[in-house]
């Protein structure tokens, strides 16, 4: 199931704030115990026969805390970023988000396994490629563009480029100081 990037954004905050919400009830029922616990002997107590005197929050909460925790859990681990280039005439790239399913797009010659978090799928006519832009010193070995064929996909560690238009910069910042960096460009 492929989602837009940003309906994955508001599920996995939405699960979080599901989460958040259940542990303020926990607190206002504790809170309340105590009140209750404190004023005990102090007055009489009244009763409603047949009626729950906390009504749904003893499990409600515990259904939105887990079930919070799980959406965001869910949206975090069992998600993959994809690429999907689609259009004959004009090719456009959409970015969105894959939730559990499986890898069914046929893989390019050149690679063998789904191992990397980011997809491109070309459902377009034209090939893309997707060039690795170095910076600072490498490891001695340079590496070619990979050609992705129409009806085929790649896997990458990350695709920070898109279009011809969307270049690379010319320097980037070292912030884990390693003297190096690269960044994906995809381009058609």
């Amino acid at each position: 199931m492929l989602l837009s990037a940003i309906l994955e954004t508001i599920l996995f905050y939405g699960g979080l704030a599901l989460a958040g919400f259940a542990l303020i009830i926990f607190s206002v029922m504790r809170d309340e115990k105590q009140v209750k616990e404190a004023s005990a002997g102090n007055l009489p107590e009244a009763t409603i026969k047949g009626k729950s005197k906390d009504g749904p929050w003893p499990w409600l909460r515990w259904v939105l805390l887990v079930g919070g925790l799980g959406l965001t859990y869910m949206m975090y681990a069992h998600t993959t970023d994809v690429v999907l280039l689609t259009g004959d005439d004009e090719v456009t790239a959409t970015r969105k988000v894959r939730l559990f399913g499986s890898d069914d797009y046929k893989l390019t010659k050149e690679q063998s396994s789904w191992g990397n978090p980011t997809w491109v799928v070309n459902q377009s006519s034209h090939p893309a490629r997707v060039e690795t832009v170095h910076y600072g010193r490498n490891l001695g070995f340079g590496s070619e563009p990979v050609i992705i064929p129409p009806g085929t996909a790649a896997s990458f560690s990350a695709i920070e480029h898109i279009g011809g238009d969307d270049r690379p910069p010319g320097q980037v910042r070292d912030t884990v100081k390693l003297g190096m960096d690269s960044r994906h460009w995809l381009k058609w």
